[in-house]
C-alpha cells in the first residue's frame, strides 16, 4: 500500500454489489471493509516498529521472528474486538470482521466461537493448567 491508504485506511470501505441488495452481503461487505480497516493500520505500526528497533537498537528479526510478532498483534486486535462486544449488534460486527479467518483445519468454526479460545490462523490460547482443585 502506499503512504496515502495507510493514512487513509480509516476510511476504507468496499463497493457494495449492484445487482444484489441482500442484507447479508451487506454485511459481509461491510465485515471484509473493516476487516482492512484493521489489518492495514495494525501491519504498518509492526513495520514501523520493527524499523525503528533494527535503526536506533541494530537488531535484525528473522522472517519466522516477524510472522510471529504480526500474528501475535492481530490476535491481540480480536481479542479485544471479542471482549468489547457486549450487545448483539456488536457481536454480529465481530463475527462479520473475523469469522472468515478462524478457522481450525480439521472442523469448521462453531457458532459460538467469539465466546471460545480458539484464534487467528490455528493457534490456540494457552490454556492453564489442571489442578484438583480447578477440576
Amino acid at each position: 500500500p502506499t503512504y496515502g491508504v495507510i493514512l487513509g485506511c480509516g476510511l476504507i470501505s468496499f463497493p457494495q454489489p449492484q445487482n444484489n441488495h441482500n442484507a447479508g452481503n451487506k454485511q459481509i461487505t461491510a465485515g471484509a471493509s473493516r476487516l482492512m480497516r484493521i489489518l492495514i493500520p495494525e501491519s504498518a505500526y509492526s513495520i514501523w516498529i520493527l524499523r525503528c528497533k533494527r535503526v536506533i537498537h541494530g537488531t535484525n528479526n528473522s522472517e519466522n521472528t516477524i510472522k510471529k510478532r504480526w500474528i501475535s498483534a492481530i490476535d491481540r486486535r480480536l481479542q479485544l474486538d471479542r471482549v468489547l462486544a457486549r450487545n448483539l449488534k456488536t457481536m454480529t460486527k465481530v463475527k462479520y470482521t473475523w469469522s472468515d479467518i478462524i478457522h481450525d483445519s480439521s472442523q469448521p468454526p462453531s457458532n459460538n466461537w467469539a465466546t471460545n479460545l480458539e484464534v487467528l490462523v490455528d493457534i490456540w490460547l494457552p490454556r492453564p493448567l489442571q489442578t484438583e482443585a480447578t477440576r
